[in-house]
């Protein structure tokens, strides 16, 4: 048996909603095939066998399960990747699915951080091949990812509102029990330790981060070492807060005495509310101004150096005027103009290559198994341009330098220049779109004639944007001359109302659809094999064979018939016999009519062969065949009248008939 490992990647569409389902294929035809950033996939590991195996949920016992490789019923087979081959033998790869069948119990199952994918990537590992590529399960993992994100910013947000409030809880008891010191008058000696004084601020703020370092729940002794210790009085009305605090205090120096807060320690608790508010501002403001007085520093010690360096390099330029007349901005367009040329290409190069394998897969359209060339993708696209914009603006620069008198000319080029270059970039970009959308089947009822009438239709429209933009960047009031130049707009538009009639009948036609290329069409008296469909005309093939170009415009104005978008073509013949063989006619047209319906090329859905007498003359009869051929190429539609005609014939010559009448009255 092989130790080829094979990775079997299913559509998830499990779900009872048709709607459902589809929505899901489109989903992963979109995302996958054409961006390749992923989708939404059930995957499988084969190895040793025909079996494939996978995980999934279930309420008891292994998640592990196994089925026939690429015949899951559960989901719609997609594609098979070979992985690697396995070193493990036989018995080797057993022993991992035990293993696996232990660690991976059914009930564990998780649709983001533990599905099957996860479990193929384990299986693959356990076999020394190379995982599962990172689009199998990419939109499980971005989502698992977000939902830690999210889980861990709601766990900060709560864990900083209870530091908060605990904070605040502990700021408003020490105020509390603060207001709750007796007072003494302000002339008093012995008001060392009031309020508004450096000492007691200093205390208040020691305290606070003594006691915010402890749970909400907790107590705290007054006479900690390192703190001022309290008169007895403040011991005591210390102890009571406490009390007030946490309805019931475990205290050596209180005894569990129970407190019941008297009106007037309300009163003075309601007093200290806006103290500790005060308190609290204050900290803020306090920290905000440490920030901005840092961030100030930072910057003048930065301009400080600037200006140094400035300095410096000033009076070097005094010392040699040459270095900064010449030397530096020549140099720096020479450098500039070899990094836009050489070193450039190879970092947007670099950037393809990181974008091919992340997310921003998005902006180039490229997956990880088929990987889009760098010509075809967005940085290719940026490549030129961006080229020679910096050659220009060093160039800029450097025509500033040598002819100062142009420089009032020089920003309405350089404004031109950024124009050129972003209209220059957007059209390669929508180039390489289109091309890589042409590469691929339709999507979105879009086929390759709409596909193409969006391209010029875009390109026309980018040209026009591009021009009215470059006018503005040299300084022409395009806005002005659209104003003035209405009544001569109006009569260039009645003068053009031709071509203009030609443009907008091709746009319905791209969009309408009433012929594709190698449709065979009649529109009054032309007809032909169309061959190409512009913007103002079509041309076609006559049957001589001849090229025929018709103006659009025509088309909206003439019936169209489209032979080729038939169904079933009518098939009418006259048949003429000779007037002695009447009575043999009956039999003559039921055989006819048997032989015409077992032709393979006749259609009996709509309506069966006919076969009747249709004339009578006096040298000869005439007998109407008619059915319905099926759709078919020219030749074969020649080829299947001349089997019937010769079939019919054959049958009147059966019988002893003979054909009567003239040549010429033998026609079809």
């Amino acid at each position: 048996m092989t130790r080829e490992v094979v990775l079997h990647i299913y559509d998830v569409t499990n779900c009872d909603s048709e709607k459902t389902n589809n929505t899901i294929l489109q989903i992963n035809r979109i995302f996958k095939d054409r961006i390749g950033l992923g989708g939404i996939f059930h995957s499988a590991i084969q190895v040793y066998g025909d079996e494939e195996w996978s995980f999934g949920f279930c309420e008891n016992g292994p998640g592990v399960f196994s089925c026939p490789s690429g015949k899951n019923p559960m989901y719609t087979y997609r594609e098979r990747i070979v992985v690697g081959e396995t070193d493990c033998s036989l018995l080797k790869v057993k022993q991992i699915l035990r293993e696996l069948s232990r660690e991976w119990p059914g009930e564990s199952y998780d649709l983001l951080s533990r599905n099957c994918n996860h479990f193929c990537d384990m299986f693959c590992e356990r076999l020394g091949v190379p995982k599962l590529p990172g689009w199998v399960n990419r939109f499980a993992n971005a989502g698992d990812t977000a939902m830690v994100v999210a889980g861990n910013t709601a766990f900060r947000i709560r864990k900083a509102k209870e530091d908060i409030i605990t904070a605040s809880k502990v700021a408003y008891k020490f105020l509390a029990s603060k207001a709750s010191f007796p007072q003494t008058s302000p002339e008093s000696p012995s008001n060392t330790n009031g309020a508004g004084t450096p000492r007691f601020q200093g205390t208040w703020l020691r305290s606070l981060a003594s006691l915010g370092a402890k749970p909400s729940g907790s107590t705290f002794d007054v006479n900690d070492p390192g703190e001022e210790t309290l008169p007895p009085g403040n011991q005591r009305s210390n102890e009571r807060f406490q009390a007030l605090s946490y309805s019931s205090v475990v205290s050596s120096k209180t005894d569990n005495i129970q407190h019941i807060p008297s009106d007037h320690e309300k009163e003075s608790l309601e007093k200290t509310t806006d103290s500790t508010v005060d308190g609290w501002n204050d900290i803020f403001y306090n920290a905000r101004q440490a920030v901005t007085g840092a961030v100030s520093y930072v910057e003048n010690r930065a301009k400080e150096v600037s200006d140094e360096v400035t300095s410096q390099l000033q009076q070097l330029y005094d010392s040699y005027p040459y270095l900064e007349n010449v030397i530096v901005p020549v140099g720096s367009t020479i450098c500039a103009t070899l990094l836009a040329w050489f070193v450039m290409p190879r970092i947007l190069r670099k950037f393809h290559l990181y974008a091919s394998r992340n997310p921003l897969a998005l902006l180039s359209g490229h997956s990880i198994e088929e990987q889009i060339p760098y010509e075809k993708g967005v940085w290719s696209a940026l490549e030129d341009p961006a080229r020679y914009l910096i050659t220009f603006l060093a160039f800029y620069e450097l025509g500033i330098m040598i002819a100062p008198t142009t420089s009032q000319y020089l920003p309405q080029a350089w404004r031109g220049a950024v124009v050129l270059s972003l209209v220059w970039f957007l059209h390669r970009w929508k180039t390489n779109v289109f091309a890589r959308f042409m590469e691929k089947p339709p999507v979105f009822g879009l086929d390759r004639d709409k596909v193409l009438t969006l391209e010029k239709i875009s390109t026309m429209g980018l040209l026009i944007l591009g021009a009215i933009a470059l006018a503005e960047a040299c300084g022409v009031a395009v806005q002005s001359i659209l104003t003035v130049g209405g009544i001569g707009g109006v009569a260039t538009a009645f003068a053009a109302r031709d071509i203009l009639g030609n443009v907008l009948s091709g746009l319905s036609l791209q969009f309408s659809k009433p012929f594709s290329l190698g449709d065979n069409i009649k529109a009054g008296s032309i007809e032909g094999q169309v061959v190409e469909m512009g913007l103002t005309t079509t041309s076609l093939i006559n049957p001589e064979k001849f090229p025929i170009i018709v103006p659009n415009s025509l088309f909206s104005s003439q019936v169209i018939v489209n032979k080729s978008r038939a169904e079933l073509y009518a098939c009418v013949m006259k048949i003429p016999m000779h007037i002695d063989d009447l009575e043999k006619v009956p039999n003559v047209t039921e055989e006819i009519k048997s032989a015409v319906s077992s032709n393979c090329g006749v259609s009996l859905d709509k309506e069966l062969p006919y076969c009747f007498l249709s004339r009578i003359e006096n040298s000869f009869l005439e007998l109407t065949l008619g059915c319905n051929l099926k759709n078919m190429k020219k030749e074969e539609q020649h080829a299947t009248r001349q089997d019937i005609l010769v079939a019919a014939a054959t049958i009147i010559k059966k019988h002893g008939a003979k054909l009567g009448g003239k040549s010429d009255d033998f026609y079809s």
